[in-house]
């Protein structure tokens, strides 16, 4: 009986030790996310593109942008000479003479057209306002196996994400945003976001298989003669 309560009490110890040695753990990690979603501020002597503009801030704050990548405005040279600024009125004033507008949702930044009065449909003004909202999924094969390591990217941007083990993604879109799904080996997707939250996705093999293999020995380091006599067997065969 003795034994069984010594026992316990090295068990209850234990778990006391691990909780006072993970607090300090969390409480860092919280200090670390609270500090830098407080990071609003903007110290900038330069001129660049819009586009750099808006790497440079998402890289020195806990925002991040939502544009269609083939705005032309993008390429605009602005002059910036900031210390300190707020995010919002740094992009009021590098935003000023251009066709750009910008909504800010909590820590994302949506960059679009402006939208003259009156000439959209009340509608269509809210369709082109709605938030970016946060879609999930599952990313199968032919045999309706989830894939793990699917690209899954906005088209137009450099905003993705990849399926975990089990197939599944999440990924931060906007309704006119299509999703392009890619894996070697399988016929690239493209699908509209539009009202839809869970979007599955089945990914067939693609026809050029054996060519992706064959780029993917030459990236790996497989020299050009080795390579050629391989596809001689195959082709043999």
């Amino acid at each position: 009986m003795k034994v069984k309560l010594i026992q316990i009490k090295k068990q209850q110890l234990l778990t006391l030790w691990l909780m006072l040695w993970l607090l300090p753990l969390s409480a860092h990690s919280y200090s670390t996310h609270a500090n830098l979603l407080n990071q609003e501020s903007i110290t900038l002597k330069q001129t660049l593109s819009i586009k750099e503009l808006f790497d440079y801030i998402t890289k020195h704050s806990a925002y991040n942008f939502f544009y269609n990548a083939d705005l032309p405005e993008l390429n605009q040279k602005v002059s910036i000479d900031a210390s300190e600024v707020k995010v919002k009125k740094l992009l009021q004033t590098a935003l000023k003479n251009t066709d750009l507008e910008f909504t800010i949702q909590k820590q994302k930044i949506l960059i679009r057209k402006k939208i003259s009065s009156g000439a959209l449909s009340s509608k269509k003004i809210q369709a082109l306002t709605q938030q970016v909202k946060n879609v999930r999924g599952t990313v199968v094969d032919e045999t309706d196996m989830g894939l793990p390591g699917v690209a899954v990217v906005i088209k137009g941007t450099k905003t993705g994400t990849t399926t975990d083990f089990d197939g599944k993604y999440s990924i931060e879109a906007s309704p006119d945003d299509i999703l392009v799904f890619s894996f070697m080996g399988y016929a690239n997707k493209e699908i509209k976001v539009g009202n839809q939250t869970k979007i599955d996705v089945k990914l067939e093999p693609s026809k050029n298989v054996l060519d992706e293999v064959i780029i993917a020995g030459v990236a790996s380091g497989t020299s050009k003669k080795k390579m050629s006599v391989s596809v001689t067997k195959v082709k043999a065969n």
